[in-house]
């Protein structure tokens, strides 16, 4: 995309297809973002219970 033309409009259009682009990017790793973050928090929470678990069991059982 050439931005030295000398027409302003098309410089305008240039630059609103520039400025969309680079919002569907960051919105797609926005929503990226998002679904990892809900995996490690559920992960997190899985891998707690375990834990604790494992911790209540050691704690009761004599060895």
């Amino acid at each position: 995309m050439n931005t030295n033309s000398t027409d302003p409009a098309r410089q305008l259009d240039v630059m609103r297809e520039q400025i969309s682009s680079s919002l569907e990017k960051a919105q797609t790793q926005k929503n990226l973002l998002k679904r990892n973050s809900t995996r490690y928090t559920t992960a997190n929470i899985v891998l707690g219970a375990i834990a604790a678990l494992l911790a209540g069991t050691a704690g009761t059982v004599d060895v």
